[in-house]
């Protein structure tokens, strides 16, 4: 009983040490010469992550510096490592990456930070597998615990060429107003421009693409042609009972390539995960946004109001 409870200990000491500060990522991959099929394969990786501010410092200084930019609280960073079966991660010849982020963007406002990294790993020739990275440490106002990042990539190569992975972007937070109705614009194209590119609802499966949070935007409307998410800004039940006048969800979307428009087997997966942050509108903002006529209002721009 007494190790059960020392055990227990040292978890929350380590989960604690973990939490409270991440906000989303993506990860995308492509190869160096997608025309060059001799293996190894070089491949790109490019991991983008937000942060609490707080926990993540960054301001102008460091991006032009190329400044640290780690955990100030903890030094154990997040990692991408493969989650197929060891036979399949071995023959890949992928190897964990470790690396820390160059930050490129901040916001004081929303207390976030956004930071990046490529690496570049010579891969098997054919090799199919998944890699991740995953924590335990949503922002606390986020009201979620793990969180799961996860691509699947297949280096087989089709017609003479290997394919890259679709990449997508937007903001890290995006802002609404309770009873707002707008649209979440998540850009997503793909590096091979002959390929078809569509957007779904991350899930949990056998390789957990979104930890807990999964359909964590309620009533939320995706479209899988444009990756353009509807929803009318609410708050969190659990935020009303408490109080909290504010509300802070996580968008998870995976972002898929196929050969053709009838097709409905992925070439490969990429994540996307961004937060919205729903308030009530203040006393003294304009009665409504600026809007264009027959059109709903879509986040591409800024951070702000």
């Amino acid at each position: 009983m007494l190790i059960q409870t020392w055990i227990i200990f040292l978890l929350s000491l380590l989960y604690s040490s973990l939490a409270d500060h991440y906000k989303g990522g993506s990860i995308s991959w492509r190869p160096v010469n997608s025309y060059s099929l001799s293996s190894p394969v070089q491949v790109i990786i490019t991991y983008r992550d937000s942060w609490a501010l707080s926990r993540y410092a960054c301001n102008d200084t460091t991006i032009n510096t190329l400044g640290s930019y780690n955990d100030t609280t903890n030094s154990i960073a997040a990692s991408i490592t493969c989650i197929s079966s060891s036979a399949a991660c071995t023959t890949s010849l992928f190897t964990t990456i470790n690396s820390g982020l160059y930050c490129t963007d901040f916001s004081t406002a929303f207390d976030v930070s956004t930071g990046s990294f490529y690496s570049k790993q010579n891969l098997a020739l054919n090799s199919v597998i998944d890699i991740a990275s995953r924590g335990a440490s949503w922002s606390s106002e986020i009201l979620l615990n793990a969180w799961s990042l996860v691509s699947h990539m297949d280096l087989t190569p089709i017609s003479g060429k290997i394919n890259s992975s679709p990449v997508s972007g937007s903001l890290p937070i995006i802002q609404f107003f309770v009873n707002e109705l707008k649209v979440i614009q998540i850009l997503a194209s793909d590096w091979d421009s002959d390929q078809v590119v569509r957007c779904r609802w991350s899930y949990q499966s056998s390789t957990d693409e979104c930890g807990s949070a999964c359909f964590d935007l309620p009533s939320a409307s995706l479209s899988p042609i444009d990756c353009a998410i509807t929803w009318t800004g609410a708050l969190r039940s659990t935020d009303v009972a408490n109080g909290v006048n504010q509300s802070t969800y996580v968008v998870s979307v995976t972002v898929e390539d196929f050969v053709n428009a009838s097709s409905t087997i992925p070439l490969s997966s990429v994540p996307h995960q961004l937060l919205v942050q729903v308030s009530y509108q203040s006393a003294n903002a304009c009665a409504s946004r600026p809007t264009i006529n027959n059109f709903l209002l879509r986040n591409q721009a800024c951070f702000g109001k």
